[in-house]
Formats: C-alpha cells, structure tokens, sequence
C-alpha cells in the first residue's frame, strides 16, 4: 500500500500536539484511523509478469547483497480478503512440505537462475534438485532475500511515499509489518546492453529445476504486501505498467506517535522468511540477556544491536540498529541516538526464587520479601525457592534456601534459611 508523504505529514500535522507525547488516547485513533486510510487508498497488485530467462522477473530469490545474483521464483498466490492476493514465501520451512504442511518443494518455485554463482549457491543453500525442503539452510536461510515486484497505476503522482506492506509467519502465530520510503520517478532511459531487470548485463544458465513439480494445495504463509523479507525500496525500470520493488529495509515503529526527527529512524533487520528464526546466537550473551521467562526484544553490545527472547532463551541472529541510532528499550525500537539513555545490563540479576532472573519489570531490590542479588545471573544445578529437594542439609537447595523435612519424613522444601 502507498501513501503521498504530504498526506502523511498532514495526518500528523492535523491531528496531533506539536508534542505529540502529549496526544490523548482520540487524537492517537483519529490519527491513525487518517494514516491507514492513507494507505488504504493506494492498495498496489502483484505484478503478473510471467518470468523469462535471465530477463525479467516478479519474484526473486536473492544471494546476500549481490542484486545480479539470483533464482527468479514462479510466484504461488492465495485469495484472501477483500480479494486481495497473498504471496507465498518460496522457501518452505525445514520439512514444512515432507510432514504435510501447504506449499510447495522450493526447487518447485524456480525457474531459472542469473548466473551459474547463483545456482552453485542456492544447491550449497537448499540442496539437489531432489531435496524438497531438507537443506541445510531451509530453516534459516539467512543468505537469502526475497524480493517481490508489484504495480504502481500510471495515473500516481510522481514524489515521495511511503510504502507499507505486511506478511504472516506460516509456521508461527506472527503477523510481521513493515514500511519504508520510497520515490516514484520517471522511468530510466533505456539502455543497448542486454539487461535484466535489476540492469545486470545478462549470462543467463539454463539451471532449471529437473524433477518434475511436486503438486501442493496452496495456502497463504507471507505476505499480502510486496515481500515476506523486507528489503530496501527502489524504483524499478520502465515497463509496462511501471513498478517498484522493495530492498533490504526496516520496520517502523507502529506504537503511540513520538517526538523524532525527520526522517524517522527504523529498525533494520537482516531480511528472512520467517520473521525471526535464525541459526546464528549472540556471541557475547550472558544470563541477562534474556530473562527468566522473558519474551520481547532486548538491546545488545551497548544498544548498538538487538535480539529477541522467548520464554527466556534467545532466539534469532543479532540484528545493528541503523548508523546513528541505538536500540531504545521504552520504544521497542532504533531511535535516534541522542534520544536514547542505553543501559547496558550487568551479568547478575535479582531473583525472587534463589535460582531464575526476575522478569525485566521486576528487576529491583525489593521485589518480594525474599529477592536476592544473583551475581552470576541465573542458576542452573540447584533446586528453586519453595522447590522439593530430597535429604535435608544435602546442599541440594539454591542458597541461601536451605532444604527442610518435616518431622514425619515425608516431604522436605527448599525454604529460606532460618538463621
């Protein structure tokens, strides 16, 4: 979906206190209710051009950050609502497809490659063309970006926009949006080389897959907007209608409007088709990285970067805030860096229990009665506050709890020491 930027402005401009920290719970709706309708009034199609040999494309498979290496993906579409279309991921997830799920087997998707670099890489990525989706890096294929082509009317006014976009994780319960800035210029003169869409000079392979296509019964897994990976937008080259393809980008933040700067910052992460499953863990991590039973998001290496928790384990790569930004913890987001107080976390942590990290909004002294500093961060091989241990002074128990059995034999407790 587009939005004019002046529209935009106006929306803010409009309806909000120039301190827009300041802006009651009805003027935060009546503005966002003004922007979505915004967006609303521009909501772009698919492009529907069928892919050609190393010339053009509507969806690709790129490697890293190299545009003119890349598999040109045959689009799988679901109806949806409204009678908007989604777009599938073409990457299934590791045995998405062998255990039943919808879609289909990647190599299903391709149909031709850039250059033989991109086919060498995508085999090393996903493997033969006779693995569906067991690849090494079927789960996290974090090399990989896919890109999406969409249709912009001709009768759109040239300038700047926003452009907004939204995709579902299929193998979680995530609904991911995105935006970015992008600019609608005049097409590009064209050239007498032979070029692909990207203007890469063509060595086109002729690396289709050879197995015959496995049939799957579609069903959504990304987005209804132009990629399930975000990149960064561009305008793209003259055809007919014209269209604009999104690059490696950032997610903005959606939460009550803020005072920043113009342009607001966003965060920038390294694109995947699952919004946040990685191989790689932070390198640098301590216990209090991710607290006891904490998910959300949290700062790393000085807010410099950022990573997420679930249930107290952290989960995906590490991803840098923008130059200039640093994560801020109020937000959720990269904001800009005078703006940003980091507090860098100390390995230890307050406990409730002698053993977990108390969850963030409980990281004070006087949490409970019983909170006690855990220099180390959490505990592993000892037995929780109030847990049952087994034999009473066996050490077992997380000091300073020291394990008790009652008279009768029958049950002894981790309690707090009672000196």
């Amino acid at each position: 979906m587009l939005c004019k930027k002046s529209q935009f402005d106006s929306c803010r401009d409009s309806i909000l206190p120039s301190n827009t920290l300041q802006a009651t719970q009805m003027e935060q709706d009546e503005y966002l209710e003004c922007v979505w309708d915004c967006f609303e009034s521009n909501t772009l199609e698919w492009d529907d051009t069928f892919p050609s040999v190393g010339v053009n494309w509507s969806q690709k498979l790129q490697y890293r950050d190299d545009s003119c290496t890349y598999a040109t993906m045959d689009p799988m579409t679901k109806l949806g609502k409204d009678g908007h279309l989604w777009r599938y991921t073409p990457i299934p997830d590791s045995q998405q497809i062998t255990n039943g799920g919808e879609g289909k087997c990647t190599w299903d998707s391709v149909t031709s490659f850039s250059n033989a670099e991109a086919r060498e890489e995508f085999v090393a990525s996903f493997g033969e063309d006779d693995v569906c989706d067991s690849g090494l890096d079927s789960h996290a294929p974090s090399d990989w970006h896919v890109f999406d082509k969409v249709k912009v009317p001709m009768e759109i006014e040239e300038g700047e926009y926003l452009l907004s976009w939204r995709w579902e994780g299929y193998m979680a319960d995530q609904m991911w949006t995105s935006c970015a800035d992008v600019t609608i210029a005049p097409p590009r003169s064209s050239s007498s080389v032979a070029e692909d869409d990207d203007g890469c000079v063509l060595t086109p392979t002729t690396s289709t897959p050879t197995k015959s296509p496995t049939k799957q019964t579609p069903a959504p897994t990304s987005t209804e907007s132009p990629t399930n990976r975000p990149p960064a937008p561009h305008t793209s080259p003259p055809s007919s209608p014209p269209v604009i393809t999104p690059s490696p980008t950032t997610r903005m933040p959606v939460p009550a409007p803020t005072a920043k700067p113009t342009p607001m910052p966003v965060i920038t992460h390294k694109p995947t088709p699952q919004p946040v499953v990685a191989s790689s863990l932070p390198t640098k991590s301590s216990p209090s990285n991710c607290p006891s039973g904490y998910s959300g998001i949290r700062p790393y290496d000085g807010c410099t970067k950022y990573h997420h928790c679930r249930d107290g384990q952290i989960l995906g790569a590490i991803h840098d805030c923008p130059a200039g930004t640093l994560f801020d913890v109020d937000y959720q987001y990269c904001n800009w860096a005078n703006l940003v107080t980091c507090q860098v976390d100390a390995p230890g942590c307050y406990s409730n229990n002698f053993k977990d990290c108390n969850h963030p909004d409980f990281q004070v002294e006087d949490a409970s009665c019983n909170t006690i500093w855990l220099p180390e961060g959490g505990r592993t091989s000892c037995i929780a506050l109030w847990g049952s241990c087994t034999n009473q002074g066996d050490g077992s128990c997380c000091e300073p709890a020291v394990c008790y059995q009652g008279s009768d034999g029958s049950h002894a407790q981790c309690i707090v020491s009672p000196s």
